[in-house]
């Protein structure tokens, strides 16, 4: 492999910050365990069974606020068909993007 390098300029009025990376301590203290990222797919999961089984045993009419509340942000999620349509108009969003540029 041939190595390169490539000459850098700077103007006159540039600062330059250099920084420490933090330990692996420190990451760690600041990101999510593996065993939380676990704990919160297996809830999210428990969560989507439940609300599942909730709007296919009682009519839309009789829904409290606070279970139509809980389905906030997993509507995608409750049924497959709901899930492909956005699958598609996602493509769909992208696509035009595309085009448009």
């Amino acid at each position: 492999t041939i190595k390169t390098t490539k000459q850098v300029r700077f103007s006159e009025d540039t600062e330059l910050q250099c920084f420490q990376y933090p330990s692996r301590e420190e990451v760690s203290e600041r990101w999510i365990s593996k065993k939380e990222k676990e704990f919160i797919a297996r809830k999210m999961l428990r969560d989507i069974a439940s609300i599942r089984h909730v709007l296919s045993t009682i009519p839309m009419q009789e829904l409290n606020k606070e279970t139509l509340y809980a389905c906030v942000g997993l509507e995608a999620l409750i049924t497959s068909q709901v899930m492909k349509f956005l699958k598609v108009k996602k493509r769909q969003h992208s696509r035009s993007i595309v085009e448009m540029q």
